[in-house]
């Protein structure tokens, strides 16, 4: 085995989960423990939804996205290679984090966005 091929699985298993946070957002499959939420009624559930994405997914996505910026612009400025013999270079799946972590946090604001609709289309706004 090489340490090439190990590395490809390493970087392909990151991509995968990488891009899969907006996509779990997107169709609401992201792990969420409901020991309360299914209790409320759909009103309360509707704010929750909403203050949760704007106080923790939306600062989250963006403080991710802004602290991996630094670290990726280093990478392609020093062109980073793995250190292991036959390694792969480290700055295509650097770049590759702060994409997904962009599409998150661009998932994010949509969602955001939704569920504040949501609650206006209630009041008859």
């Amino acid at each position: 085995s090489s340490n090439m091929y190990i590395e490809l699985q390493w970087y392909m298993y990151g991509i995968i989960f990488i891009f899969g946070f907006a996509y779990a957002l997107l169709h609401r499959e992201h792990v969420r423990i409901d020991i309360f939420y299914n209790r409320f009624p759909k009103r309360v559930r509707q704010w929750i939804d909403f203050l949760s994405g704007l106080f923790i997914y939306l600062p989250t996505s963006l403080g991710l996205t802004l602290l991996t910026y630094p670290m990726v612009k280093k990478s392609w400025q020093i062109k980073e290679m793995s250190p292991d013999p036959n390694g792969l270079p480290r700055y295509p799946i650097k770049t590759a984090l702060i994409l997904g972590l962009f599409l998150f946090f661009l998932q994010c604001v949509s969602e955001v966005i939704k569920y504040w609709r949501r609650i206006k289309e209630k009041d008859g706004s």
